[in-house]
């Protein structure tokens, strides 16, 4: 990695991708996800406010949502001008006034129709969709957006009429949806979005794949190792007090108490935010989770590295030095932070300067060696599909409540959108140069084994041609009328003979006792 590369990781752009997994502590009394907890995050749902105006009011004046906002142009919608909107934004102002509207879709008709597209497009985000029985558990809304992604959400899929009923059953003046007198910006927010949902939902699929196959050898790599203390425990952890606290999991607690100061091996660090340790011999070989806060991983600095020379934000460190490893990112570089003297209290280290060097200088638990790669990849990936959800969260939002409310701009949503699929490119470079990498030393290790076969053969078919030259060329003596000797194993001892007759093109010879 070179230093374009060393500081571009560390732009502005590509900072929130750097933030260690699962370094915030519960907040507002709330249980943190559970460890190993499978799953992504989905989308925020947002409370909009009713839009008759019915709500009781209260001493301030609350936070009005764009729905409400939009009362005061509210209409009385006739027949004739709901039923020129096509399916899909009946469906949308449908399920913006939060009105199921499943009874107006045909769902056999759905279900053929969009597995007919997903089977001949294969987009990235519907890869784990396989057959079209998966499809019988999505929800109308969700089967409806996917149709009209794809451009087939007509009146084949649903009863127009029923929709239009719908609407008009609610005996109310409604406000004008959102795609109306802004269809531009709805249809750009309604691409992003679907946009995001498919990179989200590809780096949901390559994290499950890769995920398994790292599990697999983990588990063989790690029977082979002894206990590593690559990590120390800076924040005291005690499962008693997080069960009163937050409640105890079902199945009971496989929590491990540690106290501050402690050399753990940390087995697994997971993005939820909890990592699996093992305690030294001396303290008992203990292990459970512990939360990931409370935890460091601690490395020791192989060679030498110089800072500055590779970008403004690298870091200078001395062979021998232990630094605290904040990040080790898939580019090949990892984010680290120097430890100084601790204040008296054991395993308290001051931090006093944090840069990016070369992952090669770190030293790493051996047990990683094998999975170290897919364990980079995994993190990026995992990193990625919790950004993707806080995406669609914001934009959900911005839709349902405008900017304003939303705290934050369509530019700068767009934005982190563009970052999002950089990331999910590099991503994906990175990958496939790992897949690269792996087949080309399969073939040269391939190309090496068929090689040591060829050299066995050839030799051996030299020794064959050097028996066959040795039994086709007679020996000198063997010459008709000369005298020789025939060892006789029936009787153990030489007989002498008389060579009468030499026949070179059958390899043999007659003779005569004495």
């Amino acid at each position: 990695m070179g230093a374009g590369a060393g500081k571009a990781l560390t732009g502005k752009s590509s900072t929130k991708y750097l933030q260690p997994a699962g370094d915030e502590s519960p907040k507002g009394g709330e249980r943190p996800s559970s460890p190993s907890s499978s799953g992504s995050k989905g989308l925020a749902k947002v409370q909009v406010a009713p839009s008759d105006g019915s709500a009781a009011a209260a001493p301030t004046e609350p936070k009005r949502s764009r729905a409400a906002q939009a009362v005061e142009q509210a209409k009385k919608w006739s027949q004739a001008e709901i039923e020129q909107l096509p399916v899909p934004q009946l469906c949308r102002w449908l399920e913006a006034l939060g009105t199921d509207f499943s009874p107006a879709v045909a769902r056999d008709q759905a279900i053929a129709r969009l597995w007919a597209h997903i089977d001949r497009a294969r987009p990235p985000a519907l890869q784990a969709i396989t057959s079209p029985e998966q499809l019988q558990y999505w929800p109308s809304p969700e089967m409806v957006r996917w149709l009209e992604y794809f451009g087939a959400a007509d009146e084949g899929i649903a009863d127009k009429a029923a929709l239009v009923k719908m609407l008009l059953d609610h005996g109310e003046e409604l406000p004008a949806p959102t795609f109306l007198g802004e269809s531009a910006e709805d249809a750009f927010i309604t691409q992003v979005t679907q946009h995001i949902a498919m990179v989200k939902n590809a780096a949901t699929t390559l994290l499950a794949h890769l995920s398994r196959d790292t599990a697999l050898v983990e588990a063989q790599e790690r029977a082979k190792h002894s206990w590593h203390p690559n990590g120390r425990v800076v924040a005291e952890f005690n499962s008693a007090e997080f069960d009163k606290t937050y409640g105890s999991p079902q199945g009971g607690s496989s929590y491990l108490d540690v106290e501050r100061g402690e050399d753990v091996d940390v087995t697994i660090h997971e993005a939820s935010g909890w990592a699996w340790c093992i305690k030294g011999k001396a303290a008992g070989s203990k292990e459970g989770w512990v939360m990931a806060t409370s935890v460091i991983e601690v490395a020791t600095v192989l060679e030498a590295t110089g800072g500055g020379e590779e970008g403004e934000d690298t870091l200078a460190l001395e062979r021998g030095t232990q630094v605290e490893v904040v990040l080790r990112h898939y580019s090949g570089w990892s984010l680290v932070r120097m430890l100084g003297p601790t204040d008296g209290s054991p395993g308290q280290a001051a931090a006093l300067a944090e840069g990016w060097v070369s992952d090669m200088c770190l030293s790493d638990h051996p047990r990683n060696e094998a999975t170290k790669k897919h364990r980079l990849l995994l993190n990026g990936l995992q990193r990625l599909a919790d950004d993707a959800s806080g995406v669609e969260a914001a934009f959900y939002l911005f839709r349902t409540q405008g900017p304003q409310d939303a705290g934050t701009t369509l530019e700068a949503l767009y934005n982190q959108v563009l970052n999002l699929v950089e990331e999910y490119h590099n991503i994906c470079s990175v990958f496939q140069m790992h897949a690269a990498a792996d087949m080309e030393a399969q073939r040269q290790k391939q190309a090496a084994k068929d090689a040591a076969r060829q050299a066995r053969d050839a030799e051996k078919r030299n020794k064959d041609a050097e028996d066959e030259k040795a039994w086709l060329e007679l020996p000198g003596w063997v010459v008709e009328g000369k005298r020789c000797y025939w060892v006789s194993k029936v009787q153990k001892k030489y007989l002498r003979v008389n060579v009468k007759k030499v026949c070179k093109i059958r390899r043999q010879g007659l003779v005569t006792f004495q």
